[in-house]
């Protein structure tokens, strides 16, 4: 939260939803942020950047994601069933946690935005989905040296 004596609510801040939207918009990258990692192989440039922006930004970092689309589609998928089930469980303790520490009149506006939140990673997990469903089937497994293995 901003420390300034006009703070605006955590709750009332765009999501990094948002914030990867408008990026998107205008192509702008906050100062020192480093130079994109040339896209998975197998997916367009827009694809592979709306998979990194759901995903932690040290992802970016490993070649393996960038060689296997299918491993970067998997780990989004659980990153953002994770995150998820984390805005579930908040969503159901918020009251009995914060009833004390903060107005009546807060708590449903912060339960809105656990709701706005839950929306926006569910739209992140079709479009995950959509882009699973378009990669190309994996190659045949060439068969195993020795043939099959005795049961």
């Amino acid at each position: 939260m901003n420390d300034t004596a006009d703070a605006t609510p955590s709750w009332e801040l765009p999501s990094r939803f948002d914030v990867a939207r408008q990026k998107a918009r205008h192509g702008a990258r906050p100062p020192g942020e480093p130079e994109p990692a040339p896209e998975p192989t197998g997916l367009d440039s827009r694809t592979a950047e709306a998979l990194y922006e759901v995903c932690p930004p040290g992802y970016r970092n490993h070649e393996v994601l960038r060689r296997h689309p299918a491993l970067l589609v998997r780990l989004a998928r659980h990153h953002l069933l994770a995150e998820l089930a984390e805005l579930r469980q908040g969503y159901s303790d918020l009251r009995r946690e914060l009833k004390d520490r903060v107005p009546e009149y807060v708590i449903p506006q912060a339960l809105a935005t656990y709701r706005r939140e839950a929306a926006e990673i569910h739209r992140a997990l079709e479009r995950v989905a959509a882009i699973e469903r378009s990669l190309p089937p994996p190659p045949p497994t060439p068969p195993r040296p020795g043939g099959t293995r005795a049961p």
